[in-house]
């Protein structure tokens, strides 16, 4: 005996399915948005301090006594700079899972309406879906580096200039 066919995936499916798509897609390009901005912050504000940095050093004042202060804030600000772009890097990567899990998701419905088995196919998307998110955490993770190095390279600029 043959499997009953899945009930037609009518017009009103598909326009809640669309629905949902389109405010998913709006968070997610908002999401997106955000963290290129935040991300693009911490370049600006790490190579601003580091092109800054090395100004200040060209007309530095003789009062300034405390050297290995000035190296650690060179040191810590493009540490910062370098943490910005990894996290920049890590971020694309991420993105590029979550592309393929819903590359692997359109597959999966289109395999469901053909009837055909799919389970290999969640797999894959589910091992795409978890890399992406631990790419996410691992590029936010850096990103907080690159803030901790732009705040401790300020915070020693401070120091070999009040001591």
């Amino acid at each position: 005996m043959m499997p009953p066919k899945p009930p037609p995936f009518d017009e009103i499916n598909q326009i809640w399915v669309a629905k949902h798509f389109e405010a998913a897609s709006a968070r997610n390009e908002f999401c997106v948005r955000l963290a290129q901005e935040g991300l693009r912050s911490l370049v600006l504000i790490n190579g601003g301090a580091l092109i800054g940095f090395m100004s200040f050093l060209g007309a530095v004042p003789d009062f300034i006594t405390s050297g290995i202060a000035l190296w650690w804030a060179f040191g810590l600000f493009a540490f910062g700079l370098v943490m910005a772009i990894l996290a920049i890097v890590l971020a694309y990567l991420a993105q590029e899972q979550f592309a393929s899990t819903d590359w692997a998701s359109a597959n999966a419905v289109y395999r469901e309406v053909l009837v055909v088995d799919s389970g290999p196919n969640r797999l894959a998307q589910a091992a795409a879906s978890a890399r992406g998110i631990l790419l996410t955490r691992i590029a936010i993770a850096i990103a907080l580096l690159s803030l901790f190095g732009f705040v401790g390279g300020a915070m020693s600029s401070l120091i070999a200039l009040t001591s």
